[in-house]
């Protein structure tokens, strides 16, 4: 499975919703709660053996924001 399909699927697993595409607002669109944020970012960081900064976890917003971090820091 490619990073975009990973991390999709977690989030999609996370929020229990299917209509999620790469550039939907995860805290305005589906209301995702700060924990709901925290664990999506735990799951990316065990799915792809990284660690996101905290001054970093808060500027990602969308699945497409997530996505281009992991390709860009693995």
């Amino acid at each position: 499975m490619g990073i975009r399909c990973s991390i999709m699927h977690i989030i999609e697993q996370q929020l229990n919703r299917k209509d999620i595409n790469i550039t939907t607002d995860l805290i305005d669109e589906t209301n995702a709660d700060s924990l709901d944020m925290v664990e999506i970012i735990v799951d990316v960081e065990n799915e792809f053996d990284l660690l996101i900064p905290d001054e970093k976890v808060k500027l990602l917003r969308t699945p497409g924001d997530i996505i281009f971090y992991v390709q860009e820091n693995i």
